[in-house]
């Protein structure tokens, strides 16, 4: 969730307190150097052997805290983050860090707090905006997240997270101006598999078919939306009555091994009259969820 942050500015503060300046290039070239090869064991050492020199160094702080999140030490990358902002309320990215990590958590009030305290300092945050954003979608709030979102894009036009989000909710109200955000996206990012994929679903919910089709077939295997793009193209094709190609479509969801593929492999051969396949599909559908209603009717 996090990044490290700027290792230039965070190790000049390092090494600011006096001692030979070529031992400070080496700390922290080795510090980079652990970081990147992902020796986080060695790097956390060495700058927890720094706050024991200078346990009010804030730069010093933050960066453990990045890399006991790497490390998944969420408690106490937590804890360090809580006691940079002890040491300083007004630090912009102490405050940034903790609004994403009460996000993470879960805990929308505290993370736009936080948010709040970064534009008390910088009004023109981009990301502070974003956050308050994601916190106000999390509890459903989403017209101060729209609100936001919008603020995010004004402060920062190449901000395509904002973008994807501007999209997902004026989408979900069937506004048309999701294309424009999805398409600004692209823009950004032209072969990003999640603003086309958001996009063509969007297609698909306003009934335009063909386009949405053609947008999910440019969704690689590689990727996470692949799974979504050839079941959606199934269903297409077969809400359509083109079963040949759905289930071409469903064939290939149903590697995955994902019991819905194997129910709509059954409602194919159910389309067209082939009862004994269509039981086939609708068994294997229950092998992998047991629970799956629709598939137990189907049978009986």
């Amino acid at each position: 969730m996090f990044k490290a942050g700027c290792f230039a500015g965070v190790l000049l503060f390092l090494f600011s307190c006096g001692g030979v300046e070529d031992s400070a290039v080496i700390v922290q070239n080795n510090i980079q150097e652990l970081i990147a090869a992902g020796d986080l064991l060695k790097a956390e050492e060495l700058l927890r052997l720094e706050l024991h020199d200078d346990s009010s160094n804030i730069s010093v702080h933050l960066l453990l805290a990045d890399v006991l999140l790497k490390k998944e030490n969420f408690s106490e990358s937590f804890s360090f983050l809580q006691r940079s902002r002890a040491l300083d309320s007004n630090n912009v990215e102490v405050n940034l860090k903790l609004s994403q990590f009460y996000l993470f958590l879960k805990q929308s009030e505290p993370s736009i707090a936080r948010a709040n305290d970064v534009l008390k300092v910088d009004r023109n945050n981009a990301k502070a905006y974003f956050l308050k954003g994601m916190a106000f979608k999390d509890v459903g709030d989403t017209t101060k997240a729209l609100s936001n979102f919008q603020t995010a894009v004004e402060q920062n036009p190449d901000f395509y997270e904002a973008f994807i989000q501007l999209g997902m909710i004026s989408s979900a109200r069937h506004d048309p101006l999701a294309l424009d955000y999805f398409n600004s996206a692209l823009i950004l990012r032209p072969s990003s598999s999640e603003a086309i994929y958001a996009k063509a679903w969007f297609y698909q919910r306003e009934g335009r078919h063909g386009e949405a089709l053609d947008l999910y077939q440019l969704i690689p295997q590689s990727q996470a939306q692949y799974f979504n793009a050839q079941y959606n193209s199934g269903y297409l094709h077969f809400i359509n009555k083109n079963y040949d190609k759905a289930l071409l479509y469903f064939s290939v969801a149903a590697q995955f091994k994902v019991a819905k593929a194997q129910y709509m492999k059954g409602q194919v051969f159910s389309a067209l009259g082939k009862k004994d396949s269509a039981s086939f599909y609708y068994r294997r559908c229950l092998a992998l969820d047991s629970t799956f209603v629709d598939a137990e009717n189907r049978l009986r």
